[in-house]
């Protein structure tokens, strides 16, 4: 499904490359712009459904971090939820960068 997406310019860029973290049935959507967030979610969106897949908007969430607006994104009309934090792979990501969290979760797990 991915390959059919032409994401290659979009997003945050890292040595050159856009990322879009992804694991499984876990993506992380990065962006610099509103408007181009909200297009790759509709993309994902109509990619999905193509082959039978339904994004989960219970699910799904996003986060602002304090240098950008803080614009609604939805998915098929339903609103998406603004999260402080989320966890990826087992590690909290804070939107705010305050690592705390991260520190006390691991130091509780160990």
């Amino acid at each position: 499904m991915f390959q059919k997406l032409d994401w290659s310019e979009k997003g945050i860029k890292k040595n050159g490359r856009c990322l879009s973290p992804r694991f499984a049935d876990d993506i992380v959507l990065l962006s610099h712009d509103a408007t181009d967030l909200q297009e790759r979610i509709n993309e994902l969106n109509i990619a999905s459904t193509e082959i039978g897949l339904e994004m989960n908007t219970a699910k799904t969430k996003m986060m602002v971090n304090p240098f950008c607006t803080r614009e609604q994104m939805e998915v098929d009309g339903s609103p998406l939820e603004i999260a402080a934090f989320y966890t990826y792979l087992g590690q909290i990501v804070p939107g705010d960068g305050d690592i705390t969290p991260e520190i006390m979760q691991r130091t509780r797990t160990t």
